[in-house]
């Protein structure tokens, strides 16, 4: 996913709680401070509710979460 946003010209931070080969590790979304314009994430399903609040707090633009359609 970040490959393609990449692709755009538009700086992209690209992070993940475990070391998948990709992006910065060890960075906790529920936990971090960081702020973004616009922030794109593919939760995992069990934490969904924690990374909407998260999220909604930090994007100073838009926020999108990648879910299933149950979530609604």
């Amino acid at each position: 996913m970040s490959t393609v946003l990449e692709e755009t010209g538009r700086p992209v931070i690209s992070s993940d709680l475990y070391d998948r080969g990709f992006g910065t590790s060890g960075i906790d979304f529920l936990q971090s401070t960081r702020t973004a314009e616009n922030i794109v994430t593919n939760p995992p399903y069990n934490s969904a509710e924690g990374f909407v609040a998260t999220g909604v707090k930090q994007s100073r633009k838009k926020f999108a979460l990648l879910l299933r359609l149950a979530f609604l």
